[in-house]
């Protein structure tokens, strides 16, 4: 007589907290709009960033509207675009990380679609200067003319190439074309 097996499913737990931006009430928890440059002041959270209940099948997800009524080259996506990151995350040299991120994305001009970066950047500790940048991984979130408006999965794997990264966060991005872009479901997990 055989016994029962019983076949235990363990899915990868995400490193980044409040991925699917369900906590939070005001804003997502563990997240905050990144600028730089000449946007900076310009993007805020509750008029260019903002909750979206409607279009994700999972919950809310993070609106980016870069749509804004300006000249073509004064708008925030013609600018510098503008980022929303993470808390820092503690990372382990020599370990592989998988980031994934499920986005959408269409143009304010239909077929011209918002560039769509998620960036991992790397962070190690100086005594001096404090928090150095010390790497960069990028998933480049490119979209078909066809596939405006649809959601689509992105995800790829990287390794910690050096010792003195301690830290990371994820770096969610858009820039021009001008448009709006959707994120949901962020993910930074050890392979």
């Amino acid at each position: 007589m055989i016994g029962n097996a019983f076949i235990i499913l363990v899915a990868a737990a995400s490193l980044l907290s409040n991925g699917s931006f369900e906590d939070g009430k005001d804003s997502p928890a563990f997240w905050h709009v990144n600028t730089i440059g000449d946007v900076k002041g310009k993007v805020q959270w509750g008029k260019n960033v903002v909750f979206d209940s409607k279009i994700s099948k999972s919950g809310r997800s993070l609106k980016f509207l870069m749509n804004e009524k300006a000249a073509e080259f004064e708008s925030i996506a013609s600018i510098e675009g503008f980022g929303f990151e993470s808390d820092l995350i503690p990372v382990q040299f020599g370990k592989k990380y998988i980031v994934s991120a499920d986005v959408r994305a269409e143009g304010k001009t239909k077929g011209r679609i918002p560039y769509v970066l998620v960036f991992v950047k790397g962070y190690k500790d100086d005594p001096e200067k404090g928090k150095l940048l010390v790497f960069q991984f990028q998933i480049d979130c490119e979209f078909k003319k066809e596939e405006e408006g649809e959601w689509k999965h992105f995800e790829t794997d990287f390794p910690i190439p050096k010792e003195s990264i301690k830290e990371a966060r994820v770096i969610l991005y858009g820039c021009y074309p001008a448009g709006i872009v959707w994120f949901d479901n962020i993910s930074l997990e050890i392979k």
